[in-house]
């Protein structure tokens, strides 16, 4: 049986890097916590991290939306619906989810690693590649540094 001891499992994977895991263990606690936005936001974020798009892409945007709406300053809300958009093809619309907050140091890398990648996508590349240098040292997962990847091997003047 699941419990919220689940969570405290999906913490250390995801420090480990094991974003496949920890999105399972998320799948679980949203099956039996349905309720938690949270929860579901997250494990909607690292379904698409891990590539998920299309049908999959639209709910968690749709439901990403409901979320920001309720707490506006919430990163991992916006970091989802602008991944979600991304997977989509909707380039402005992903840079959109980010409008009206700002990076500070104490914002999570994730979301962070992510708005470079929208920027990058809307002709802002070299804001992009900053944005992508400072989070060199991050604790990113696997595929939040492989989505800046490219924005940090391109060395073009």
């Amino acid at each position: 049986m699941v419990s919220r001891q689940s969570d405290s499992n999906r913490r250390p994977a995801e420090a480990h890097g094991e974003t496949a895991k920890a999105q399972k263990i998320l799948a679980e606690i949203v099956r039996l916590w349905p309720e938690d936005d949270h929860e579901r936001n997250h494990e909607m974020y690292l379904r698409l991290l891990l590539g998920a798009s299309g049908a999959d892409a639209d709910k968690a945007v749709r439901e990403g939306e409901v979320l920001m709406a309720r707490e506006p300053y919430n990163w991992q809300a916006r970091a989802t619906v602008a991944l979600g958009q991304l997977r989509l093809g909707h380039h402005a619309t992903a840079l959109d989810a980010f409008k009206g907050i700002k990076a500070e140091e104490s914002s999570p890398v994730g979301p962070l690693a992510v708005h470079a990648v929208a920027l990058d996508a809307n002709g802002w590349k070299e804001g992009a590649k900053g944005d992508a240098r400072n989070l060199a040292a991050a604790p990113l997962l696997p595929e939040e540094r492989a989505l800046i990847a490219p924005l940090r091997s391109d060395r073009s003047q």
